[in-house]
């Protein structure tokens, strides 16, 4: 039962950071685009642009804390500090850094449906009177 939940700190450690990561930058790179583009640019399109640029730059940031996660669930290691040490001795600093593009190939296309999705029902939702009121 233990090994299914071999990890889980160190996932924790991964998943939420790249949550709370991901959220300001969508919404920051959301509106820099939106004062970039003309003014009869779709919102949704600078949207579904801004998901995949907030999708690689949490991925960036988190990408060391989860080469950690996989070496710890992957080689059954309990300590996420001493897996640290391992991969600063053996590989150096550059070690943290893999699977960074594949980690970025892999989470930014579906960030393009939530975007679109989350967005669509934000706008869905909101009574008919307070749509205009609204910047998309």
């Amino acid at each position: 039962m233990k090994g299914f939940y071999r990890g889980y700190v160190a996932s924790l450690m991964t998943y939420i950071p790249n949550s709370a990561v991901w959220w300001p930058f969508y919404h920051f790179y959301a509106e820099q685009l939106s004062r970039l583009s003309p003014k009869d640019c779709p919102h949704l399109l600078l949207q579904a642009i801004s998901g995949p640029l907030a999708a690689a730059t949490a991925s960036t940031i988190t990408n060391p804390m989860d080469v950690i996660r996989a070496r710890v669930q992957v080689e059954g290691k309990s300590s996420i500090i001493n897996t640290f040490r391992q991969l600063m001795a053996e590989e150096g600093p550059w070690g943290l850094t893999k699977g960074l593009s594949a980690r970025i190939i892999s989470s930014t296309p579906s960030t393009i449906v939530i975007v679109v999705g989350y967005e669509t029902l934000k706008k869905l939702s909101l009574r008919p009177e307070l749509v205009d009121s609204r910047h998309w």
